[in-house]
């Protein structure tokens, strides 16, 4: 509904959305402390909490019982799994913390997990994604590369299901990931917040110029 109204004027119609299916929540946003290392820029807080909640689904069939996820009906096939960071740095991080997290590649595999940026899932979807933003108060805010409305819109519109937010803070001058955690039913706090006013501003690269393909 937010990449609706956010980039196409509410022209999508939304196909599982009915009476019954308004009320499933499909949507959590974790709050974690941490701090991007300056150097490797990526947030080790954020990749902790992903595993954290990945391994839940993942190992001994978690899904079935899980909270969030029983509300919908996988029992007759596992999900399929997304995990997706606007950072190339810091999905390369979660994907040698993955080679240490106990999840084996028949687990892997059949829940056919896949990590990547905006870019490498534009055309793929999954029941469940999780979703980083590798920000925090001490990195530098690129506001042009992640509020580029191609890529946030792929971001955010790749689970079929649920997705999970996993966020250590929110740039103070940033607009879009606030709304989009508002619509959300995110409460965005000071603590949230940001100021990166004297930050500069980091340089995008050329890989970082791309076309959107709809």
């Amino acid at each position: 509904k937010f990449n609706s109204d956010k980039f196409y004027q509410s022209s999508w119609k939304i196909m599982t959305e009915n009476g019954k299916n308004r009320s499933i929540q499909c949507f959590k946003a974790i709050k974690v402390n941490g701090s991007r290392d300056s150097k490797q820029k990526f947030v080790k807080a954020e990749i902790d909490e992903l595993i954290k909640q990945l391994k839940r689904i993942v190992k001994d069939n978690g899904y079935l019982n899980h909270p969030d996820l029983k509300q919908f009906d996988f029992s007759e096939r596992k999900p399929t799994i997304g995990v997706l960071c606007f950072l190339r740095n810091q999905i390369t991080k979660i994907s040698e913390e993955l080679e240490e997290s106990g999840i084996s590649d028949e687990e892997f595999d059949s829940f056919e997990i896949m990590l990547g940026t905006p870019e490498e899932f534009q055309g793929n979807e999954k029941d469940i994604i999780f979703l980083t933003f590798g920000l925090d108060e001490s990195g530098k805010w690129g506001k042009g590369f992640y509020e580029d409305e191609h890529r946030f819109n792929v971001a955010t519109s790749r689970a079929k299901f649920f997705t999970y937010v996993v966020y250590a803070g929110i740039p103070r001058n940033d607009n879009l990931i606030k709304k989009y955690l508002v619509h959300c039913g995110v409460k965005i706090s000071e603590d949230d917040v940001i100021d990166t006013n004297k930050i500069p501003v980091a340089p995008i690269s050329p890989d970082d110029n791309w076309k959107y393909k709809p």
